[in-house]
């Protein structure tokens, strides 16, 4: 390996012009008081620019070598100190300035950097081919925790992934249920975000992601930055990024309570100072206002505690202070990680030197690797792999109490975390309100800091996470009601036209309309307002909707099929009659010929809707929808937001079954507008039923036309649907039994024995032949054989019906006696009924 990348190596030495120098040496030589001690230096990059600016870092590290060589016990007769150069937080500009520090000047014992994770990844990745182990205090992605990799790498950070635990603390404690995210396409977010895919599900907690390149920026991705509805952003990226996201936002007005926006805590104290967006410094303070950040937490639990550094967590950031105001450096949130950082190399490069000064074997291994005599560490060269072998060791086994708390590595050289905190936004600033513990099974316990509660966090309420609060609603109970009610009076009605069709079953008004027949129609027009009920019957649960969505149609078919089909074959009967003049006598349609027409109809309609549930995928489901009746509302300074839903019917194959059951029905009814059309101009008063059945059929064609549009296109409109189909079916049952049996009781009421049902409407009968083809007429009704021989031919014009007319009452005369001798056989089966 080392071979093949040595030649790349020297080709990007030879291809680097020197182009900037060093910052002086720190800490600088007095010349009053000059030190004696011999100066080790190591190579320190960080980041005044570009995505994420470090610089604060630099007065941590001059408080913590001002400590370590005021240590009379640490690095005796040596001075250590640091050349700096900026990363500008580049890949390409970390290893430049990397071998910048490489090639000129003295050699560095250590390498601290590279300012953040972008650029670290470079230099981390060549590091151990020059023999310097890598510390670096201002990165945490995760891809820097890989060991073969990065083989001479230690990270006081935890990683990005660690963070991922955090922000999902945050939204366990405070309720919401989804987190829209808002990525940079870098490894450092990316591999946090693939962290929250495997948790936030965990947790119930769904996500959403909208990422784009650095390159073309957030604003690239239009009307998809902000995911609609959402309330909760996390803007994984780094600051200048996150400034321009926040920038649009403010101009959109997503400012809390109804929104908020969790960020990295380890952005710069002044992040949100820039001149790369359109909006102020106050705008940019509002729309952050009472956001949330996280970041490592320092595990020192006692502030007042005396680090192994000799000084305390407070000591440390009041000198930090004083040092960053006399340099002029913005304050970094990790500056303590940095001084602790410091202090590790100073801690192991102090036993490397021991080691090396006590074990005669490692000397003389080490003076070999340089061709010396002897070696002291001030010899080292970037050959010297011993060197570099002792100090990964005791990198390695690092454990001391710093600022931050315990200092110790993980076997990939990343800093073994043990809690994180919380910070939130308040005027301007990061004030901490909670820490987060990240338990050995890793369980999330959030704990508010003292002082601090939901109430001071979220002073207008917790925002609110956009999630809907879905309610599932059915028909409207008013409906159910009112369509109830209707129903029961009309089954009350029906009940009474059953009592009345059978105590006066024996009068010759009703039985001129086959009062067996009228059964089929009582029960169709039962079964028709028992499916009212069905279809505004409410359900709000799967399985309750899934036999209603069965029920329904299959219900209504029947009773509209049992109920028009006797009425289509009683227009059967009439239109019969009175297009077949010279029918021979017995010869007629009979009752039994009707019902069995009925039940032909029976039989088709439940083959058509029983094939369906042979096949499991044909069978209704309920499936749940938006309900477009009730469109989403919002409601409270938060926004809570409230979804409609709605339960609708859907199989496979549901429209053509539907097309097929009605297109039936369709064919029925044609047929019966067909003869309605034919019996249009029937004046014998003992036949008035045929106008009303005809004015049956001619209703319940509209009705039915109605209903089929109604089934394509109101189905998701569940009150509309439900409203419109009872409505329909309540019509079709009423009025088909109103005008079967309420002028059949107005009948019986004004002609109680029957003596005028068979005159003709126009006037009683004036002549004996006219009486006669009454009576013949009577008595063919009864007995079923309808041999009336007067032709009511709808093709035929008004001139040739009468002569027809005049010819038959001719006939009728001269077999007058035949006449009384039908009548008499007509009898016999009456009394036989009696």
């Amino acid at each position: 390996m080392t071979s093949i990348m040595t030649p790349l190596f020297l080709l990007l030495f030879f291809s680097i012009h020197y182009s900037e120098s060093f910052q002086p040496f720190y800490p600088p030589s007095e010349a009053s008081n000059p030190d004696t001690r011999v100066n080790l230096s190591i190579a320190l990059l960080m980041s005044f620019g570009g995505a994420f600016n470090s610089s604060g870092a630099v007065p941590g590290i001059q408080v913590a070598l001002d400590l370590i060589n005021n240590d009379t016990d640490l690095l005796p007769g040596y001075r250590l100190g640091y050349q700096l150069m900026d990363s500008q937080c580049s890949h390409s500009i970390a290893l430049k300035s990397y071998f910048q520090q490489v090639l000129y000047g003295t050699p560095k014992v250590a390498l601290m950097g590279s300012g953040c994770s972008l650029a670290t990844e470079p230099t981390a990745d060549i590091s151990h081919f020059y023999n310097l182990t890598q510390v670096s205090c201002a990165s945490s992605s995760s891809e820097l925790a890989d060991r073969v990799r990065f083989k001479s790498y230690f990270q006081m950070l935890p990683t990005e992934i660690d963070l991922a635990s955090g922000f999902v603390s945050v939204c366990i404690q405070n309720g919401w249920r989804h987190l829209s995210i808002i990525s940079q396409n870098e490894n450092i977010f990316i591999n946090t975000i693939n962290r929250l895919k495997v948790l936030l599900p965990q947790y119930n907690i769904t996500l959403h992601i909208a990422s784009f390149d650095t390159d073309d920026g957030p604003l690239s991705l239009g009307n998809a930055l902000f995911e609609e509805r959402a309330r909760i952003f996390f803007l994984a990226m780094y600051a200048p990024m996150a400034r321009k996201v926040l920038c649009k936002a403010h101009e959109e007005g997503r400012l809390y309570p109804r929104y908020t926006y969790l960020t990295y805590g380890w952005y710069t104290s002044q992040w949100l100072i820039g001149n790369d967006t359109s909006c102020s410094q106050s705008d940019l303070n509002a729309i952050v206002e009472y956001s949330l950040a996280v970041t490592q937490y320092p595990d020192t639990a006692n502030k007042s505690y005396v680090t192994d550094a000799g000084i305390t967590h407070d000591d440390f950031f009041k000198l930090y202070d004083e040092r960053r105001k006399e340099l002029g450096y913005s304050y970094l949130i990790n500056s303590e990680h940095c001084f602790d950082g410091m202090w590790s190399i100073a801690f192991a490069l102090n036993q490397t030197i021991n080691e090396l000064n006590s074990n005669a074997t490692l000397n003389r291994l080490a003076a070999e690797a340089q061709e010396l005599n002897s070696f002291k560490i001030e010899d080292f060269t970037y050959r010297n792999n011993i060197v570099k072998d002792i100090m990964f060791k005791y990198l390695s086994r690092t454990s001391f109490i710093g600022v931050t708390g315990p200092v110790s590595f993980t076997s990939d050289g990343i800093r073994t975390v043990k809690r994180l905190r919380v910070l939130q936004y308040r005027n301007g600033t990061l004030q901490e309100i909670a820490a987060i513990i990240v338990n050995q099974d890793n369980s999330l316990q959030f704990n508010y800091i003292e002082n601090e509660s939901d109430a001071t966090v979220w002073p207008l309420g917790v925002p609110y996470d956009g999630v809907a609060t879905n309610v599932t609603v059915s028909v409207s109970i008013s409906i159910t009601v009112i369509y109830s009610l209707l129903a029961g009076c009309g089954i009350g009605f029906t009940v009474v036209c059953l009592i009345f069709n059978i105590f006066f079953r024996k009068n010759k008004l009703i039985r001129l309309s086959s009062p067996k027949l009228n059964y089929f129609i009582i029960a169709g027009a039962i079964i028709m307002y028992m499916s009212v009920i069905v279809y505004t019957l409410p359900s709000e649960s799967e399985l309750g909707n899934t036999v209603l969505c069965n029920l329904k149609p299959r219900l209504f078919s029947l009773g509209y099929s049992l109920c028009f089909g006797t009425i289509l074959a009683k227009m059967w009967r009439v239109y019969y009659i009175f297009t077949n003049p010279n029918m021979k006598k017995k010869s007629g349609i009979k009752d039994w010929h009707l019902s069995l027409f009925v039940l032909v109809v029976m039989i088709i309609d439940l083959l058509l809707i029983t094939i369906p549930t042979a096949f499991e995928d044909a069978r209704n489901t309920a499936k749940l929808i938006e309900r477009k009746e009730n469109p989403s509302e919002e409601e409270g300074a938060l926004g809570y937001r409230t979804d409609y839903y709605t339960y609708i019917c859907e199989s496979r194959g549901r429209d053509i079954w539907l097309g097929v059951l009605y297109g039936f029905k369709g064919v029925l009814q044609v047929a019966a507008l067909f003869l309605a059309f034919g019996t249009r101009r029937v004046k014998v008063k003992g036949l008035n039923e045929s106008k009303f059945v005809a004015a049956i059929i001619y209703i319940t064609s509209v009705v039915l036309a109605i209903k089929i549009i109604a089934a394509i296109t109101l189905n998701e409109y569940v009150n509309v649907f439900s409203f419109l189909f009872a409505t329909c079916i309540l019509i079709t049952a009423t009025t088909t039994l109103g005008l079967i049996f309420i002028p059949q009781m107005i009948g019986l009421y004004r002609d109680p024995t029957g003596a005028n049902i068979f005159y003709r409407e126009s006037a009683a009968p004036s002549s004996a032949a006219a009486v006669a083809a009454t009576e013949t007429f009577k008595t063919m009704s009864l007995t079923g054989e309808k041999e009336i021989e007067i032709s009511n031919d709808p093709f035929l014009s008004d001139k040739e019906k009468i002569e027809m007319l005049t010819k038959k009452i001719k006939e009728l005369e001269k077999n007058s006696n035949e006449v009384n001798e039908i009548e008499r056989e007509n009898k016999e089966p009456e009394n036989k009924c009696q």
